[in-house]
Order: structure tokens, then sequence, then C-alpha cells
């Protein structure tokens, strides 16, 4: 169903209710909760005749504070199994490619040390996001775009650091297993972020009556929804493909 709160909120100004909704998804609020607060704003605004920003002021102070009002922290730490299928399926992702362009190229797989360096530093940034998920969300959010870039660049140019300072730092590995390793990491992954969207997509911004004001989900937008999956497996295809091709150094 579609989530959309300009359904709950029509004349109220778009940014001011976007900035409400993410402070409150941050706060990790319900969506009837959600429905509801959008809905008393849309009220209030129309019987008074004030903007959101006038009568409430900020949208983010005042979702703070209806999320202290239900009790509602931003430190606290997440489920751990909202982030083992990305860690699953990065483990799939470096485990495949390593694995199949060496048996495309008849070798034994050298598992190189800035292999591992990624694996260890992608697992410390699943940590972070689950010890404490606001904090980090909240700095990706409000971040400038030269930061984002910034952070995202920070794991692989460690990577090609190391791989750079330490290029016999290897281990030998059959190619054939690993490879098979790699694919049933990368299904199992696939299988439980399938799981765990279908569980989080059951908590739309809906009103206090449990009642979804709008229709079904057109397709494309389920399609993008799971754009993470078969781009996982689409940039694997695509690596191995190249790397396999390339001629070696």
């Amino acid at each position: 169903m579609s989530q959309d709160p300009a359904t709950f909120a029509p004349h109220v100004d778009a940014a001011w209710r976007e900035d409400l909704v993410l402070e409150l998804r941050l706060h990790d609020v319900p969506g009837d909760a959600i429905g509801a607060a959008l809905a008393e704003v849309e009220a209030y605004c129309l019987d008074s005749g004030q903007s959101a920003q006038e009568a409430f002021g900020d949208a983010r102070a005042y979702g703070v504070a209806l999320a202290e009002a239900a009790g509602r922290r931003d430190d606290e730490p997440v489920p751990v199994r909202t982030v083992v299928p990305a860690a699953v399926e990065t483990l799939g992702m470096v485990a495949t490619t390593t694995g199949a362009v060496a048996w495309l190229r008849g070798e034994t797989a050298d598992v190189h040390l800035s292999a591992v360096v990624v694996v260890v530093l992608l697992g410390a940034v699943m940590v972070a996001i689950t010890r404490w998920p606001t904090p980090v969300l909240r700095y990706l959010f409000d971040a400038s775009v030269w930061r984002v870039v910034l952070v995202s660049l920070l794991v692989p140019g460690l990577a090609v650091g190391v791989a750079l300072l330490a290029r016999d730092a290897s281990v030998a590995l059959p190619a054939p297993p690993l490879t098979g390793l790699g694919l049933a990491l990368l299904v199992t992954g696939t299988v439980l972020t399938v799981t765990l969207q279908e569980s989080l997509s059951g908590d739309p911004v809906r009103s206090p009556d449990g009642a979804d004001a709008s229709g079904p989900t057109p397709w494309w937008f389920r399609l993008l929804a799971y754009a993470h999956l078969w781009g996982a497996w689409l940039v694997t295809a695509v690596l191995v493909v190249a790397l396999s091709v390339a001629p070696r150094p």
C-alpha cells in the first residue's frame, strides 16, 4: 500500500511535512501515530489559517517533542536482524567475485588482505548502525553531499591502500568451493532481505483507525523498493565478467 504522508496532510507545506515524518521515523514512531500527528497538524492549520511552521515551529523539533511524549528515544539500538541481510549479501558478493574470477581463469582464488579489511570495516559500520541508528542516520541526512561522498569512499579507499602497501598478503583457496559458498551467501542474503522488507513495509503511515487511504502500490514502486536486491546480483555479475577478461597486472 502507498505510504504517502500527503494523503493525511495535503495542505501542509511538503518540506515541513517530510521533515516531521523523517524525525518521527528516526524515533521509530509507529505509522498510525504518524498519521494521527499529520491529521492533527492538517486540522489545526485549516482551522487557524496558519502555516505549520507558524503554528508548530520547526518540524524536526516538533517531531522530537511528539516522540518524547510517546516515550520514544533516539538512542535505542535496533535489532541485529536489520543489518544481517546486508552483511550476508556483502560476504556473498566478495566470495562469489573472488572465486568465480579465479575459476574462469583456471587459477586458485587469492583472498587478499584488502578483502578482509573491507569485510571488517563494513561489519564495523553495520554494528554502528545497529547500536546507534538514529545518530548515524541523522549524520548522513544532515550532511553535505561532499561529506556523504567522503564517507562512502572511506572503505574502498582503505582497501586500495592496504592492497598497495601489502601486495603479497593473501591466502590461496580453491575457486569452485569459494564460488559456491559465495552464491549460497548471496541467495541467503536475498531471502533474508525480502523477508525483512516485507516485515518493515507492514507499518505504513496510516490513520489511527488503521485505514490506509490510498490505493495499491504501483508495480514500478515495488520494483525500486527491491532495487538493492537485483543490484547486488548485477554488480557481482559485472565484476566477475570485467575482472575475468581484464589482463592480469
